[in-house]
């Protein structure tokens, strides 16, 4: 019997992470500012953070072991005990920027999955950062 660590991005049994919503929900991670930026606010992100992240919106997989996570930041999951201690630390950011929200959440015997919405941003969209309508084509008045 092979091992399920692994629940499919498909799957919505664990509410929904990233898609490809661009409205206010959406939080966009910046390839080079290494940052989370949302309606105007800006959390920013150790290396170790931004690799974390980058890992569960680039994944085929909505849930992400441990093992996988610790390989992802090229260290030995056999040895390194850093990783909690990071996703504490991002989580803290988080919540101490935007409440009583959860950016991840763990996932009993299988791993970590994400419980916000996180885009990739290649390139600064200050349009969609610092707004509060940030879907396309929708102008806020002023």
């Amino acid at each position: 019997m092979g091992r399920d660590i692994y629940a499919g991005r498909g799957r919505n049994d664990l509410g929904s992470t990233h898609s490809n919503f661009y409205g206010p929900e959406c939080w966009w991670l910046s390839a080079s500012e290494y940052s989370l930026n949302k309606a105007g606010r800006k959390i920013k992100l150790t290396v170790t953070e931004h690799k974390i992240l980058l890992a569960f919106i680039s994944s085929n997989w909505r849930v992400l072991s441990r093992d996988d996570l610790i390989r992802l930041l090229n260290k030995n999951p056999d040895t390194y005990t850093g990783l909690e201690m990071c996703l504490s630390r991002l989580q803290q950011k988080f919540c101490s920027e935007w409440g009583d929200c959860r950016l991840l959440r763990a996932v009993r015997n299988r791993g970590y999955c994400l419980v916000q919405n996180i885009n990739l941003a290649r390139s600064p969209a200050p349009d969609l950062l610092k707004s509060n309508h940030s879907v396309p084509g929708h102008r806020r008045s002023v």
